[in-house]
Parts: structure tokens; sequence; C-alpha cells
């Protein structure tokens, strides 16, 4: 009989490779000139990464408060207003993009400024994705047992 592996936190860092992938195919087609289709891919990026983060301030961190002793740099204050930032800078281009998609002939200029804004955009990601696989993820894996993990990974809404 073959047992199932121990859940893990550490495991959500595959969606954060989906998103990655989802917001790469987004810009392959903002590039090429398909806005509508990265417009399209861009709502259903940020759809995802928006419940992802709801997920984390609804189920994950208020658990990594109760059970984990927090480190310098790993704190609970510290991933919400990384996550206030997300949501800024999704609110922000999702206004850029709306501004190209009805255009005929946006210009290379304005796809250029929503480029360097999703660059900015991506280093805030990378950054918090690291802290969430060196602090979060970890530290709640050491603080639960196999079947709460279980558990609350099972009430993720993360889908893609």
């Amino acid at each position: 009989m073959m047992t199932q592996p121990e859940p893990t936190f550490l495991s959500l860092l595959g969606l954060h490779h989906e998103l990655n992938d989802l917001l790469a195919r987004h810009q392959a087609k903002l590039v090429s000139g398909a806005i509508g289709k990265a417009v399209s891919d861009w709502a259903e990026f940020m759809a995802a990464l928006i419940v992802h983060a709801d997920d984390e301030e609804q189920l994950l961190l208020p658990l990594y408060q109760k059970r984990v002793t927090i480190p310098r740099g790993g704190t609970v204050d510290l991933f919400l207003a990384e996550h206030r930032k997300i949501r800024a800078f999704l609110a922000e281009i999702s206004g850029l993009l709306n501004e190209v998609k009805g255009m005929p002939e946006p210009g290379a200029h304005r796809i250029i400024v929503i480029l360097e804004r999703e660059y900015e955009f991506k280093k805030l990601l990378e950054h918090h994705d690291m802290r969430e696989k060196n602090f979060l993820y970890p530290l709640l894996d050491g603080g639960t047992a196999a079947a709460e993990r279980r558990k609350m990974l099972s009430r993720l809404r993360v889908s893609i």
C-alpha cells in the first residue's frame, strides 16, 4: 500500500509558478499586439492572485500568528503590507491596460510603459514569494500537524 506524501504549505510554491507562467503568457500577448487576449490573461492572473492573497490573509496568516515564533523579516505586518502593494500594482496596471484596450493602435511607447510597470510589479512578487518560501510556508509546516495542514490546504480556493 502506497502512502500519500505529507501535505505541506511549501506545495503552494507550485501555485506561484503557475501564476508566473500566466503573467508571462499575458506579457507575450501584450508584446505581440494581441491586446484583447493580453487583457483577458491579465484578468485571469489578477483574479487568481487576489484569491490566493485573500486565502493567505483569512486562513494562513492568522494560523501563522498563533502557532509560530515569528522571526524578524517574517512578520504578519510585512506580509499584509506587501499584499497592499500587490493590490495597488494590480489596480494601476489594470488601468493602463484598460487605456490601451480600446485603441486601434496603442503604440510601442504605451506597451513599454505597461511592461516597465509590470517589471517593477514582478520584482515585488519575487520578493514576496521569497518571504513566503523562507518564512510563512516552512514555519507553518513546522507549527502544524499533517492532518491540520491537509484540512487547511483543502480550504484554500486556489484554482488555475
